[in-house]
């Protein structure tokens, strides 16, 4: 309402009252008797004109303009945005809309369902996260300042941190030939959507022992035998790390074969125990296979190098070889004489006869063939 006042200025002791009338036909803009206007809460906004007459002279008459207004109100309260998710330790900004007519205040307050205040909003709509808050869905509120029915709201969904809680490599040790390879595993353990990616480097400056960025290890063939670390460094945390120690190993080779004795003579019927000695490297083996050079099988080596002639064997030189079996290139004999068995085939004794006087002697003689 508003109250209005009439001044009328006369002569002659005339009336100084007047009659009010307002130009609202649906009369929802009224005047009194006393010039207060009323305006109903449903009038329709616009330009209304409130009349005062003077009673004394109708002619007299004064006007005043009343302009009705909408009523200030919120219509709504908007967020945006609606929904988020924010990791622990981080923000993010809100953007609260008022739409209002009749200039109501499109200012509001906001307000958090996290009673600890570990996810909390400002008067500005930044939702802050406190690193320990708990993980989970939180609804942060803006509310009209002009009306506190009118609010709208935001979920918020606070997610673990990212991180790296630990790294392993597999296998954690490996012997690796010179000119070989080795694959490496790793295996990232995180949280928060961390990255699961690693790095991988080599001890090794020469570079003979690389790794790629697989983790497969490869050792060139004049790598230095060794032991090398092989580390996988995670790509979201540098303090994540494992290694696996690699351990290059000469390559397996026999170097040479020798057989003892060299030499040896044995009758037919007899035997002679053979030795074989392998001098190898990088773990290869040290057995050898035994064979003959009689392919009668008269003068027959075992595989422990034992060599056994027969009382038939020809007399005469074989060879018994001792052949590497992790290098056939490798070999060593004996050379086996097989002799003459020792025989007496007569004895004879010369005279056959003789005639000694007694107190004499004679001198007999044996011969045996």
């Amino acid at each position: 309402s508003q109250q209005l006042t009439a001044t009328v200025d006369v002569v002659g002791d005339a009336e100084t009252t007047v009659t009010w009338s307002s130009s609202d036909a649906s009369n929802k803009v009224v005047v009194d008797n006393t010039g207060k206007v009323t305006v109903a809460a449903n009038a329709a906004p616009g330009n209304y004109t409130i009349t005062a007459t003077s009673t004394a002279d109708a002619t007299k008459k004064a006007s005043a303009t009343i302009t009705v207004t909408v009523a200030p109100a919120v219509n709504s309260v908007s967020v945006t945005p609606i929904s988020a998710s924010v990791v622990q330790g981080g923000s993010k900004q809100l953007t609260a809309t008022v739409d209002v007519v009749g200039g109501a205040a499109t200012t509001v307050t906001w307000s958090s369902s996290d009673a600890s205040n570990k996810v909390a909003v400002d008067n500005t709509g930044k939702v802050t996260v406190a690193a320990n808050a708990a993980p989970g869905v939180y609804t942060v509120t803006a509310t009209s300042t002009a009306d506190a029915t009118k609010k709208a709201s935001a979920a918020i969904t606070v997610t673990v941190a990212p991180a790296v809680n630990s790294l392993t490599v597999s296998p954690s040790t490996a012997s690796i030939l010179p000119g070989n390879s080795k694959q490496l595993t790793a295996t990232v353990d995180v949280v928060g959507g961390a990255a699961t990616t690693v790095t991988w480097s080599s001890s090794d400056a020469s570079n003979k022992v690389a790794v790629d960025n697989t983790g497969k290890v490869t050792v060139s063939a004049n790598a230095a035998p060794g032991s090398y670390t092989i580390t996988a460094t995670s790509t979201a945390d540098a303090t994540k790390k494992a290694s696996a120690a690699i351990t290059v190993t000469v390559a397996p080779a026999v170097n040479s074969v020798t057989v003892s004795p060299g030499t040896a003579s044995i009758l037919p019927g007899g035997s002679k125990q053979l030795t074989a000695v392998v001098d190898v490297v990088g773990g290869a083996a040290t057995t050898v296979t035994w064979s003959s050079s009689d392919a009668s099988n008269k003068v027959a080596v075992d595989n422990t190098g034992k060599v056994t002639v027969s009382a038939n064997a020809a007399p005469g030189s074989y060879t018994i070889t001792a052949t590497s079996t992790a290098d056939a290139t490798k070999k060593a004999s004996a050379a086996i004489t097989v002799t003459v068995a020792p025989a007496v085939n007569s004895v004879t004794v010369s005279p056959s006869t003789a005639s000694i006087l007694p107190g004499g002697s004679k001198q007999l003689t044996a011969a045996v063939d």
